[in-house]
């Protein structure tokens, strides 16, 4: 295994996790931002998973708004660093990535768990408050390591304001069991699409970035 080719993996993974700064429609060049964001990551098991509500944000336009779209991708991290450690190359990592309207009968539904679940983060994140680190210490988590766990990431914008949270929780705990509850109904409530009309813009401060617009993936070719 190349640390460079470890290294490209990775960030491709975890860009992709992360996802685009907008999904855009192709023909029409309207797009869509990210409304929110989880992803799930079971050590066990080695794979990495992201849920994301997707909401036309296109300027200039009080009408024809794009429908709301969810946006699944899994990523078998595992699968990759085990070949890698047989110095295999990869050219891009295990990565399946669907995209989809919201059903409309599921709708109404998804909406009100989505609603309730910010409600319960803001009140109920587990969040420690913490010092100035002089020895870097840091708090510990009521997480049981013998039992079963796992790691998340959060991510809500609501247009105006930005909350994020990452931490880690045993499956019995209230607040993993209402983020698979959600991930459960995005996945039931998902009408899959066919993605060629649509396609990804990923962008950062790099030099690249500045001379363009940035880099676009359409969920098929290989980078």
């Amino acid at each position: 295994m190349t640390n460079t080719n470890r290294q490209r993996i990775t960030t491709i993974g975890n860009m992709l996790l992360e996802g685009p700064s907008s999904v855009i429609h192709k023909a029409s060049g309207d797009w869509l931002k990210k409304d929110f964001r989880i992803i799930l990551h079971q050590p066990k098991s080695g794979i990495l998973t992201s849920y994301s509500i997707w909401s036309d944000d296109t300027w200039n336009k009080e009408t024809d708004f794009l429908a709301p779209m969810i946006r699944v991708v899994a990523w078998d991290r595992k699968k990759d660093m085990e070949y890698l450690k047989q110095s295999k190359e990869i050219k891009f990592p295990e990565i399946d990535a669907v995209l989809g309207t919201i059903k409309s009968e599921k709708f109404k539904g998804l909406d009100e768990a989505f609603i309730q679940l910010q409600h319960k983060i803001v009140r109920h994140s587990g969040y420690i408050p913490f010092h100035i680190s002089t020895e870097r210490d840091a708090p510990l988590l009521n997480v049981e390591a013998d039992k079963e766990f796992l790691h998340y990431a959060l991510y809500f914008n609501n247009g105006g304001q930005t909350f994020e949270l990452k931490s880690s929780g045993n499956f019995d705990q209230p607040l993993v069991v209402d983020l698979m509850d959600i991930t459960t109904q995005l996945s039931e409530s998902i009408q899959l699409i066919d993605p060629s009309p649509w396609k990804e813009r990923y962008t950062g401060i790099t030099k690249a970035s500045l001379d363009d617009d940035g880099l676009d993936w359409d969920y098929q070719h290989r980078f």
